[in-house]
């Protein structure tokens, strides 16, 4: 049976979470459900959906409290017909739940991405258990914790890991001419303290030691930029940065091992690409990564924080 729904996305930037809601956007497109996007202006997804020809909306969503959007929510969920509301990040699930009693008749779902933080427990108890209908978790170590801090039964908030659109992930990649000299070793993901970049470039002086010919990548964007690339001065040419990427996977599919440092993760959907594209991968044993990657199989888990 075909369904119309709305998935809302309040985040500009690009990480995980804005890739998954942009393949589940797609792929159920594809199977001939009405898909519609709710996103703030000058997002990446919202320029990605569309690309792909998703119908996309623009909604304020400017905080926690912004009466304008629940109204403009409600009002889209009315024009739209929609039969189901799917958010993916926290702003855009308060506002969606405070509006779901404009549209009661409507599931109101969330898909899950981040670790629940337990200072905002009040805010996620008011808008998960009183106005989602699932909380729907990316790993089993998210389900353990979200019921640990939600007092959530487990089938209020079950386990349902991110896929992958392959045929998306294994069309022809277009690789930066770049990547095809050298070996190449990187990061694709955002600058931000929690997702380890600063330990594999404590590691890089040891790396070079043995394999000289060795360069480092660091692809993404995000507020640590600038302390990762004083860090990286005296490594010289041997470390790049570039900024966002239109597709990420042209990125990874050119390195001879990708790297995900991460100090927390729920899930690591960069990983999952990784292997999708048979890279070599190394990454750290936190959150739900031992849940995508099985360590001497399918990558190498290492301790988090010891290059």
């Amino acid at each position: 049976m075909s369904r119309t729904i709305l998935l809302l996305n309040e985040n500009r930037g690009f990480g995980g979470g804005e890739v998954h809601t942009l393949q589940v956007a797609r792929i159920l497109s594809r199977r001939g459900h009405r898909i519609h996007l709710g996103v703030r202006r000058r997002s990446w997804l919202g320029g990605q959906a569309r690309e792909a020809g998703i119908p996309v909306h623009t909604l304020p969503l400017a905080n926690e409290v912004d009466y304008l959007s629940v109204g403009l929510i409600g009002l889209l969920v009315w024009r739209l017909g929609a039969d189901i509301v799917h958010c993916h990040a926290t702003r855009d699930t308060v506002l969606a739940g405070q509006a779901h009693f404009l549209f009661p008749r409507t599931a109101l779902i969330k898909s899950q991405h981040t670790f629940v933080k337990p200072r905002l427990s009040n805010v996620y108890h008011t808008a998960h258990t009183r106005g989602v209908d699932r909380l729907v978790c990316v790993s089993q170590a998210l389900q353990a914790q979200a019921m640990q801090v939600l007092n959530l039964p487990p089938e209020r908030c079950p386990v349902v890991y991110n896929g992958l659109d392959t045929e998306l992930a294994l069309a022809p990649r277009k690789i930066p001419s770049f990547l095809r000299e050298g070996r190449w070793v990187g990061v694709v993901g955002s600058f931000l303290p929690v997702k380890g970049q600063r330990f594999l470039l404590q590691a890089a002086p040891r790396i070079l030691e043995r394999f000289p010919e060795t360069r480092f990548l660091f692809a993404g964007q995000g507020p640590e930029r600038e302390s990762l690339e004083e860090q990286a001065r005296d490594l010289g040419d041997q470390v790049r940065f570039l900024g966002l990427q239109s597709d990420p996977l042209d990125i990874l599919a050119g390195l001879e091992v990708a790297v995900v440092p991460s100090l927390l993760e729920t899930f690591s959907l960069v990983s999952l690409e990784a292997m999708a594209l048979e890279r070599p991968l190394v990454a750290s044993r936190v959150g739900g990564i031992p849940e995508v990657v099985e360590d001497g199989v399918s990558g190498t888990l290492v301790p988090p924080e010891d290059p």
